[in-house]
């Protein structure tokens, strides 16, 4: 091969691997947008939400100002909101927020991100304007308004302060759809014991409420640091039930904190400490049906938590909720079992009893 072919063979070569990269950044700058766009839509939807049920009211309408904001499509809608005193420009606005357009405006993501946020303040009453410089910090100011219009909660808000500077990436997001999708399993599960919480008669049959396991949270508490779990356990204790922790399972699934590993790892510490407290009434009461050395190996795995990669805590869950829903079907047999003979037994007795009243016309 004389020296010129190698040349442009090389050349050749050069020029392929130039338009690969190319290719390659392209399609991982689009990507990244996509994923940005997913994450956008998780964090205003639940406020959109909000904002659909109520009906504003026209002198919110009035308070609205097109030149307060530069892109067109937020100009129009909110002339068309003013005008006809309605809803359905947001709507409207929304859903191509949510169909991906303007994946390459910014502008449009950070504007309607402004307009949602000012909708939530003047319905919240809140006329003093913040905006702050970066977009995670108006998400998360808007978190602490969407709670307070939620929940009558300003706990959020508190929480922002420390949490200002997190920048999201698209791996924070697709680590937070993974940790969902394995956490479905035990957060249905503990969904389970706390609808059971609501039905007295049923909780004492299963033995699997959550008040008797509550107790011995209280202690524990201070052991995490992060201030949105503390919250979680102090209101749990408090309101004796498991809907702070399903709360909090919520939140995740509005990929708030996303950027937060210390939330993902004590929101698995605090599953794993109300599957202890479980256990250990479990342990104490039924103690023939529990395998001694697996209840142990769980309560080790919850001291150290701390040291477990991301999968390995989400397989330990899953062990646990396995564990923990096994128990559960052992005591519900158990009770039908017995149930199965008390109930003929009951039947027998009312009838004798009858019996006896009508022989005598008592009744």
């Amino acid at each position: 091969m004389s020296k010129i072919h190698l040349f442009l063979l090389l050349l050749y070569v050069s020029m392929l691997m130039i338009c690969e990269c190319q290719n390659h950044l392209h399609i991982n700058s689009r990507t990244n947008l996509i994923y940005q766009r997913f994450y956008l839509v998780k964090r205003l939807q639940h406020s959109i939400d909000l904002l659909h049920n109520y009906e504003m009211q026209h002198d919110i309408m009035e308070q609205l100002d097109p030149s307060f904001f530069c892109h067109i499509e937020l100009q129009q809608a909110i002339t068309e909101m003013k005008n006809n005193k309605s809803f359905v420009p947001l709507h409207n606005l929304w859903q191509k927020f949510n169909a991906y357009q303007y994946l390459y405006d910014p502008v449009f993501e950070d504007e309607c991100i402004k307009l949602i946020c000012l909708l939530c303040m003047l319905k919240e009453s809140i006329y003093e304007i913040r905006f702050y410089s970066s977009r995670e910090q108006r998400l998360l100011f808007l978190d602490a308004i969407t709670d307070a219009l939620d929940y009558g909660s300003n706990s959020n808000r508190t929480y922002m302060k420390n949490q200002m500077l997190l920048e999201v990436t698209i791996d924070h997001v697709a680590k937070r759809y993974f940790v969902i999708k394995r956490l479905h399993k035990a957060m249905q599960f503990l969904t389970l014991v706390h609808e059971y919480d609501k039905r007295p008669f049923e909780r004492r049959i299963t033995r699997t409420g959550s008040v008797d396991y509550i107790e011995d949270i209280q202690d524990e508490i201070e052991q995490f640091s992060h201030v949105r779990i503390k919250e979680c356990l102090t209101d749990l204790c408090q309101k004796k039930n498991l809907e702070p922790i399903l709360q909090v399972y919520t939140e995740c699934k509005r990929y708030r904190y996303v950027a937060d590993d210390d939330f993902l790892k004590e929101t698995f510490r605090s599953i794993f400490l109300v599957y202890k407290s479980m256990l250990l009434k479990n342990l104490a009461e039924q103690t023939e049906q529990v395998v001694l050395s697996e209840v142990q190996e769980i309560l080790e795995v919850y001291e150290n938590l701390d040291r477990f990669s991301l999968d390995d805590a989400l397989e330990a869950i899953d062990i646990a909720t396995d564990r923990l829903i096994a128990i559960q079907n052992m005591q519900v047999t158990d009770q039908q079992n017995k149930l199965t003979w008390l109930l003929p037994g009951a039947i027998l007795s009312g009838f004798l009893v009858m019996t006896t009243l009508n022989h005598f016309n008592i009744v």
